[in-house]
């Protein structure tokens, strides 16, 4: 692949630890939107960068939940590389002490303001940037319109577990959500296990030249499938179950999940969340005042009644036009150029 003259550095390497969903959408996603702006770009396991070093030279690398060894570190910017990391949803105790005592970051993609202040007594101001999660690349908020439409219909992108800690919380099963979680990439993730990382891309390579192919239509058309379902639900608080050190690293990844569907989410205002929506949303629950956590069983059944009692009336669609602006905000295409503005700040 040429290098772009205009750029730089020669390309940008997106680095993931565990395969997985993470991996896909905030590594292969926006590799794929790189691709399709013709912007040079790379994605690599953690092994393997580890083992290839060597060959990466020149580059910015985002390491998504990713901490090397100082020893790697050191040898990359050797190289002349630019290293970022993407600590996501990691303990923010964890990243803190990492951070205090590793060298030569050049910077850090934090999930809120809150995450930012938290880590800006241990690294420098400008070298954090605010960057929302983006919303699954093959998300269609089109194809299930009528659906969407038709009738209120709950959902919850995950498995409700005895720790409510994906979101779940106050969420009650008489309202008969529908749970699950979905990923159009979801064969990719079974079959690319076992591919080294030039097979992974060859892979991605591969499917984004026939969007109609069988792979994608079948994850698309799966029950699971965010874009079916009207309402989304998102409730989490600092001070319950095991979430208080996750409190500020936390992704809004539900939140832009539904918006991407264009569908309304009942959602607490999380610090990342408070990123792309406030109070004025109808359907947000405060969760960090000591009324909700002696009532949130209560709180979050009545909110859950709110969206079923004003589904398709004004505040609904008053609701559906603020989660509008945040499809528009955290596309792939719009996150990735995000990134790529990032890196460009890097040599400024």
């Amino acid at each position: 692949m040429s290098v772009n003259s205009k750029l730089p550095f020669k390309r940008i390497c997106f680095v993931w630890r565990r395969w997985g969903g993470g991996a896909l959408i905030m590594c292969y996603q926006p590799f794929i939107s790189c691709i399709e702006q013709k912007l040079p770009a790379l994605v690599l396991s953690l092994e393997d960068l580890n083992k290839n070093y060597n060959l990466i030279d020149n580059s910015v690398l985002f390491l998504l939940k990713s901490f090397p060894e100082q020893s790697i570190i050191d040898k990359l910017k050797n190289k002349k590389n630019k290293i970022v990391l993407i600590p996501a949803d990691s303990n923010i105790n964890f990243c803190k002490e990492y951070l205090a005592n590793i060298k030569n970051i050049d910077g850090i993609v934090a999930a809120s303001k809150k995450y930012k202040n938290f880590l800006k007594p241990i690294i420098n101001d400008s070298k954090i940037k605010i960057i929302p999660h983006n919303y699954d690349y093959f998300l269609d908020h089109t194809t299930f319109k009528k659906e969407r439409e038709d009738k209120f219909s709950l959902y919850f992108g995950g498995s409700p577990s005895s720790s409510p800690t994906q979101g779940e919380l106050g969420l009650d099963k008489r309202f008969n959500p529908n749970t699950g979680f979905w990923r159009s990439l979801e064969q990719f993730e079974r079959d690319g296990r076992y591919l080294n990382s030039m097979q992974k891309q060859k892979y991605i390579f591969d499917l984004i030249k026939n969007k109609k192919d069988k792979r994608l239509i079948k994850s698309i058309n799966l029950l699971t499938n965010p874009s079916k379902y009207s309402c989304h639900y998102a409730v989490r608080a600092p001070f319950v179950a095991d979430y208080t050190n996750y409190w500020m690293s936390k992704s809004a990844t539900k939140l832009v999940t539904a918006a991407g569907s264009n569908s309304n989410i009942i959602t607490s205002l999380d610090p990342a969340v408070r990123e792309l929506i406030d109070e004025e949303y109808p359907y947000a629950i405060d969760t960090e005042n000591d009324d909700f956590l002696k009532n949130y069983d209560e709180i979050c059944s009545d909110m859950i009644l709110k969206a079923k009692k004003t589904f398709n009336t004004k505040m609904w669609y008053d609701g559906l036009k603020i989660m509008k602006e945040v499809r528009e905000k955290t596309s792939t295409r719009q996150i990735t150029k995000h990134y790529i503005n990032f890196a460009m700040e890097l040599y400024s």
